[in-house]
């Protein structure tokens, strides 16, 4: 399926910036690099932030935001968990209010303790973090719309690493030194939680937040301005590239499917007030409601591939080397993950009343 991208996505500020910024409405910008796209809502003396970018880069999103829109951010929405959503918070938890799902508070703090950790581990091992970090980036870029660095990003990493090398001198095993950056992690952390709806005004702008249940992970949040005529789905939407299936955090195909059916429903709703709906994915450009239909259709090939494997009694190894029509280019071993969980929850719904174990952090 053909998803029509805004061409207001291509009219960003060219300057000295980290950040490219693409004006959707006259009170909200998509801000692409760096980690995966954020919002900004500006109207009045309010500045709604949503999610702030990979390790090191949340001082410079913050001290750009300020220099773009004149004044600083008053609030912080995490979408989930992920780190190229969330590892900037330290640059606001201790000051403005950083909201979030409930079960994306608890990920939050583990995924960030286990990033700290493997900083301090290559500090003490002699190497580089930054160089390895900006290496990943690169690796990633496509997700990530660019990589762009200056020095303030890397002295943010470089004391990051440094808080955890030293937190964890001492410590002895695994558990032990998670244990000793949990205080550090426990900054990244979202202040305040939710369970499945919240509210909140950003000047004249009325920001509801929503969680209909697992998807990519089980602390999704959308973001929805019906004045403004924009969706934030995050990472319920990808556009024009494999998404990843975070099945370790609850994420599920059959339910991401479900919440493909949400965001459609919400969508039309928006768009009662006049304007089409634009809807941000988590990575890739913004695009109308198509792009929701293209994330679900996605998901239906997968459905019809590994199905017709199954019936041909064709086993786990040989459905993940399927290549169904229409998929993207980029990255495209995630297609062979994301077969092969599908593979395993058919499997499972295949076999009633058999209990699924949660899988693990």
């Amino acid at each position: 399926m053909l998803v029509r991208v805004l061409d207001v996505n291509i009219r960003a500020v060219t300057t000295d910036l980290l950040f490219a910024w693409h004006p959707l409405t006259p009170r909200v910008s998509l801000v692409e690099g760096n980690g995966a796209n954020s919002i900004v809502v500006a109207d009045g003396r309010d500045v709604l932030l949503v999610d702030t970018k990979e390790t090191g880069f949340g001082g410079a999103l913050r001290r750009e935001v300020e220099r773009i829109v004149g004044r600083p951010v008053t609030c912080v929405v995490t979408t989930h968990h992920h780190t190229d959503h969330v590892m900037g918070n330290p640059a606001f938890t201790a000051e403005v209010p950083v909201l979030a799902q409930r079960r994306a508070r608890e990920r939050t703090v583990v995924r960030a303790a286990r990033a700290l950790v493997a900083m301090a581990t290559a500090v003490e091992e002699g190497d580089d973090p930054f160089e390895a970090h900006v290496a990943d980036l690169h690796d990633w870029a496509q997700y990530y719309g660019h990589v762009r660095l200056d020095d303030g990003v890397r002295a943010e990493l470089d004391s990051l690493a440094e808080r955890a090398r030293d937190a964890v001198r001492g410590a002895g095993d695994e558990s032990a030194r998670t244990a000793a950056v949990a205080p550090i992690a426990e900054q990244f952390a979202p202040t305040v939680t939710f369970e499945s709806e919240h509210s909140l005004r950003v000047g004249g702008v009325e920001v509801e937040l929503r969680h209909w249940g697992a998807g990519h992970t089980d602390g999704d949040v959308v973001v929805a301005m019906p004045s403004e005529g924009i969706v934030v789905a995050a990472d319920l939407v990808y556009v024009g590239l494999h998404p990843f299936i975070d099945a370790g955090a609850e994420g599920r195909t059959d339910e991401w499917m479900r919440r493909t059916d949400d965001l459609l429903d919400l969508c039309a709703r928006v768009e009662r007030h006049g304007r089409k709906a634009v809807v941000v994915p988590g990575h890739g450009a913004a695009a109308g409601v198509e792009a929701i239909s293209a994330q679900r259709r996605y998901f239906e090939r997968l459905y019809e591939a590994v199905d017709g494997a199954r019936q041909a009694g064709r086993p786990r190894a040989e459905a993940v080397r399927l290549v169904p029509p229409g998929m993207p280019a980029e990255r495209a071993q995630l297609l062979g993950v994301n077969l092969g969980l599908v593979y395993d929850e058919l499997d499972r719904t295949s076999a009633p009343g058999e209990e699924i174990p949660c899988q693990p952090e």
